[in-house]
């Protein structure tokens, strides 16, 4: 009977952790709707996110609703379950 519970408890473990966010596994729960990623000095362009995973070096790759992917560095992107109106646009 032990097993049966500690089976179950391990398998109800497993299942939370893969519902968290739009990011794979992690320890948290990041959910990102947008992504603004700078092209040029205070320029950004906005993107809605399908889902994302980041790197140990830094990199973030972006999976966008559109089918497109997006690898940038950290440095270069804002992500924000909100969309923001303080950042100057690509039109």
């Amino acid at each position: 009977m032990k097993k049966v519970i500690t089976f179950v408890i391990v398998l109800a473990s497993v299942l939370m952790l893969v519902a968290c966010g739009n990011q794979d596994l992690g320890w948290g729960n990041y959910t990102y709707n947008y992504a603004y990623i700078e092209i040029s000095d205070g320029v950004y362009r906005e993107i809605e996110i399908e889902r994302w995973k980041d790197y140990d070096d830094g990199m973030i790759e972006i999976y966008t609703k559109d089918a497109n992917n997006l690898l940038t560095h950290s440095h270069n992107v804002i992500m924000s379950k909100e969309k923001l109106t303080y950042l100057t646009l690509q039109d």
